[in-house]
């Protein structure tokens, strides 16, 4: 009975190991297959625990996507300050700057994916100069 035992003993120790190995291994996949450019609805539900706006949620999220860029020197201060900041896009419509952000609860956004600045003026023209934040709402299902 002893050898039985044993083998049963090492089986276990094996196969924690590997259960071990297996949930250090996809923790580590999901973190580095999280995109630093897209805020999932996961994401936003954790965040919402503590910041209720969207901006709040960003600003502890991905700070980046609300961080001013680099002054540029050509143009009027408007015109400078308006293409250093991200456009806010809901739903595909334009909805103006980043104070638009402190409206939306962060419970009622499925994703929001920031675009930099190049990719952004390609997209939407000039005055996406400083970027944009695509902000996908959250659809209720139609009882």
């Amino acid at each position: 009975m002893k050898p039985i035992r044993s083998g049963l003993v090492a089986l276990t120790l094996v196969f924690g190991c590997l259960t071990v190995g297996a949930n250090a291994l996809a923790a580590q996949k999901e973190k580095q297959s999280r995109d630093r450019n897209l805020i999932t609805r996961q994401e936003l539900l954790q965040s919402a625990q503590n910041s209720r706006d969207l901006y709040q949620a960003i600003l502890s999220l991905r700070p980046h996507f609300i961080a001013p860029l680099p002054l540029r020197t050509s143009g009027s201060a408007a015109e400078r300050a308006r293409r250093r900041t991200p456009q806010v896009y809901v739903d595909g419509n334009l909805s103006g700057g980043l104070d638009v952000l402190r409206s939306i609860l962060a419970e009622n956004v499925d994703e929001v994916k920031y675009m930099g600045p190049t990719e952004a003026a390609l997209e939407f023209g000039p005055e996406a100069g400083g970027g944009a934040l695509l902000v996908k709402l959250h659809k209720q299902p139609k009882p």
